[in-house]
């Protein structure tokens, strides 16, 4: 006997509204997905830069690892280059803030963006 549970037009309508109002928060990132991103980060990122890219991209947007699968897909070297504008909108937000020590997002900061402009 299967467990779906079915919901009316009107209800979907209803959430989907409430998902679009902010209101109703939808999970972006399920336990495969986790997975798949964690293999992808052991496999692409520096070791001690890991546990910051994870955390990271736990908080991006569906098009931001939309982006980001589709640049390890396509093997790119801009692939940490999609973690660092994920960190800038993040601590644009408020939601982070950019550290010192920090791995990831240091290419939007002033400082670097002078020294390289030279």
């Amino acid at each position: 006997m299967s467990k779906n549970k079915f919901i009316s037009h009107k209800a979907l309508i209803k959430n989907l509204e409430k998902v679009l109002s902010g209101e109703l928060k939808v999970k972006v990132i399920n336990k495969d997905l986790k997975q798949d991103l964690k293999n992808i980060v052991n496999a692409e990122v520096i070791k001690h830069a890991r546990k910051e890219a994870m955390f990271i991209l736990k908080q991006a947007n569906r098009n931001e690892l939309g982006e980001f699968l589709y640049y390890y897909h396509s093997r790119s070297v801009v692939l940490c280059s999609v973690i660092d504008s994920i960190k800038d909108r993040l601590v644009g937000e408020g939601v982070l803030v950019q550290g010192d020590d920090d791995n990831f997002g240091l290419i939007y900061r002033e400082e670097f963006l002078k020294d390289n402009d030279e």
